[in-house]
């Protein structure tokens, strides 16, 4: 049985105060470095190990009775208790941890492993992840560009964590430094050895809460499977005034900026990548006042929820607008003490971030310092758990159009618009014949679609072609795919006249070349070189109108394949040019759901249109040279397309009342489910109806089930006038 491996890599480094407190002349050390240094000497606990010697279990698979409905991450200390954890409120948990030396060799594992935590939570359907820490930017340095040294850690982490039967790892590097400069080729070649190694693995990678210039965040994400957000330590022992430790709100450094600015590229595109880190903990400084803000004496400590909850309640708690958190203070001693610190409100609020963007889901630093307090379970499970639902049969998509060239007869299935002349069109062409293996969802044919543009005369000019599947229309939720395979002439980066592009398309009229130099050309269009040799290498368009780079609709953030997103989503090798598709088969989609266009290949989103202004037309495939050379040898300059495929996706809410129809109960009649039959039923029903014998035929194909879930009165699966009298009984 394969184990999921979660990867995350927590370098927690920069993390400082908001504008208003003074920032410290060198990074502070993180939460984590100042925990592990504290309790140094302290045992582990005895719940983590009490099962020792004892068989461990794997991870039960299947559906919990009860479970979070997005992932909730917990660092749970080797020095602290699982007595207090609710299984049903948690995903993970992150045994901390294993320290790691810069030669890549491990030291102390702090007792791991932890059997009984590992058999308690297995037990439970929650995954452990092993934490291994290294707080020293020299040995990091080493560790990341020593290859000797990284191999000797990929393997000793790995039988580290599967000594364990462990699900994950969690890897807690620290501190700035020029290692920062190397850790995203690192994650990538980790995550792939680990990929390789346990098939099944999860990569996730803790990245800082603000991006100080060091980080390449969009990178960082397409090199991994996902990024942990440590949104805290805004505040801390560096701090001249008293303030919050994870700010929602307030100034230009806080939580909400985290998420929508300095990660603004990967919440835009893969927000399900991103979980938000939260604190279980506060600070206590004593103070020249009473007031917020309040210019700090001493720092006294950090401190804990299950402690600040008691004294908030004994001096009063306070509420801070500006960051949206609570903080109580006191007088004693002839001296002002002030704790800022976060509860189930201020939490919750975070959360709300979380689930109004999207995001993978939430975790916290650390587990247990709540004690046996019940809040912040509760708001968990308030948010997380009370209202999921199981998650509904995972329907197939519908087959709208496909086409996998093989019969020989396709060009009766194309309608076919050209710039001019100088361009080729073969409809079953046989890429053996150049060498080129079986398309990825080909059955071992080699036969496919091939377009030249502004290579069959000796003249070089611009030059575009399109084909759009004949008498085809889509709307609602559906996706195009297909292999693409983009030649060139030369080498990586191509010789003279390389530049050509892909053409991609949804929502079109379908009655002319869509390409921008087409002053009518409509609806959305994607284009990708295979070379690298344009500094636009990535466009797309709606009619003419380009997305510039800074539009955010890329989700590398440009549109050079020189950025990492796309260095690390190509590589060379198997790619020829690192950072582009060339001469490799990929698979391109381009998927209209969820009120937003993505633009994919090989699965990694590229691009991502927010609210279309057009959700309906024909899809089109073509290609393009946008420059008068010509490429020499000519005939290496061509692309092909193989297993064309038009999909409805399933949709989930096919009665559009925002709760997905897995989680409600469709009465007979009620289709919109608010209890009443009224107008919108009628409307529904209307849609719904295709006649006796035949299946009903809603709007969105997918939908066929609900229609007959509400309407279909006498059982006999479709929805006919006999169902339409019963419905005018109710």
């Amino acid at each position: 049985m394969s184990l999921l491996c979660r990867l995350v890599l927590n370098a927690s480094v920069l993390l400082v105060p908001i504008a208003a407190m003074a920032q410290p002349l060198q990074p502070p050390r993180s939460p984590h470095h100042e925990a592990l240094e504290a309790h140094r000497d302290a045992p582990t606990h005895p719940s983590l190990i009490a099962d020792e010697g004892q068989p461990i279990r794997p991870l039960r698979q299947g559906l919990r009775s009860a479970a979070p409905c997005a992932t909730i991450f917990g660092y749970l200390p080797y020095w602290e208790s699982s007595d207090n954890i609710r299984w049903d409120h948690i995903t993970h948990i992150a045994a901390f941890s294993v320290e790691v030396n810069g030669d890549g060799t491990l030291g102390n594992d702090h007792g791991w492993p932890w059997t009984s935590l590992v058999n308690e939570a297995h037990a439970n359907g929650v995954k452990v992840v092993l934490a291994a820490t290294l707080f020293n930017p020299g040995e990091a340095y080493s560790l990341v560009t020593t290859p000797a040294y990284k191999q000797a850690f990929f393997t000793n982490i790995k039988n580290k964590m599967l000594e364990g039967t462990a699900d994950g790892i969690n890897i807690d590097f620290e501190g700035s430094g020029s290692y920062l400069e190397h850790i995203n080729q690192f994650m990538a070649e980790l995550t792939e050895y680990m990929h390789a190694e346990v098939p099944g693995c999860e990569v996730t990678f803790a990245g800082p809460a603000i991006n100080y210039g060091s980080w390449d965040l969009a990178g960082l994400a397409a090199s991994c499977d996902g990024i942990f957000i440590m949104g805290y330590a805004f505040a801390g022992s560096w701090s001249s005034q008293s303030g919050a430790n994870a700010p929602l709100t307030g100034g230009t450094l806080n939580i909400t900026a985290s998420v929508l600015n300095h990660y603004a590229p990967v919440t835009q595109a893969t927000p399900e990548k991103l979980i938000l880190g939260v604190p279980y903990y506060g600070h206590h400084w004593t103070t020249m006042s009473s007031s917020a803000r309040s210019t700090v004496v001493a720092f006294q400590g950090s401190t804990r929820f299950y402690n600040d909850v008691l004294l908030a309640d004994i001096y009063g708690r306070q509420w801070e607008v500006f960051s949206q958190t609570p903080w109580y203070y006191w007088y004693q001693g002839g001296q002002w003490h002030q704790t800022w610190y976060d509860d189930a409100e201020s939490l919750g609020l975070k959360y709300q971030l979380a689930q109004d963007h999207n995001l993978q889901g939430v975790g916290m630093w650390a587990l247990d310092y709540d004690g046996s307090r019940p809040e912040l379970w509760d708001e968990l499970g308030d948010r997380f758990v009370d209202p999921c639902c199981p998650d509904p049969p995972t329907a197939a998509p519908v087959v709208a159009f496909q086409d996998d060239f093989d019969a020989g007869a396709s060009a009766a299935n194309w309608a076919l618009f050209a710039s001019s002349a100088d361009y080729t069109a073969e409809f079953a062409y046989d890429y053996s014949d150049r060498g080129i293996p079986p398309a990825p969802h080909s059955a071992g044919t080699t036969i496919g679609l091939k377009f030249t543009a502004n290579n069959n005369d000796q003249v070089p000019d611009a030059a575009a072609v399109n084909v759009y599947p004949i008498g085809q229309h889509f709307a609602g939720a559906y996706r195009l795919s297909f292999d693409m395979w983009i030649n060139y002439n030369g080498g990586p980066g191509g010789d003279t006249g390389a530049t050509e592009f892909m053409l991609a398309g949804l929502n079109a009229a379908g009655g002319r070349v869509n390409w921008p130099l087409n002053p009518a050309s409509d609806g959305y269009t994607f284009a990708v070189d295979g070379e690298g040799d344009s500094n636009k290498d990535y466009r797309v368009y709606y009619g003419i109108n380009e997305y510039a780079a800074a539009s955010n609709v890329y989700a590398a953030g440009s549109q050079d394949h020189t950025a990492s997103a796309y260095q690390i989503t190509f590589r060379a090798p198997p790619f020829e040019t690192q950072g582009v598709p060339g001469k490799q088969w990929v698979e391109v989609s381009l998927a209209q759901a969820d009120g937003e266009i993505r633009w994919r290949i090989n699965g990694v989103t590229l691009a991502t249109i927010p609210a279309p202004a057009v959700t309906a037309g024909n899809v089109m495939i073509g290609y393009m040279d946008l420059f008068d050379s010509l490429a020499v040898p000519a005939e290496d300059n061509f692309i092909i397309f193989d297993n064309v495929r038009v999909e409805y996706l399933p949709d989930p809410d096919c009665n559009a009342n925002g709760t997905p129809d897995a989680c409600e109960t469709i009465a007979p009649g009620d289709f919109d489910a608010d209890g009443v039959t009224g107008p919108a039923d009628i409307a529904a029903f209307a849609e719904c109806l295709n006649g006796p014998f035949a299946p009903p035929l809603p709007l969105s194909p997918t939908c066929g089930d609900a229609c007959l879930t509400a309407f279909d009165f006498d059982g006999d699966n479709d929805i006919d006038l006999a169902d339409f009298a019963a419905f005018c009984g109710l």
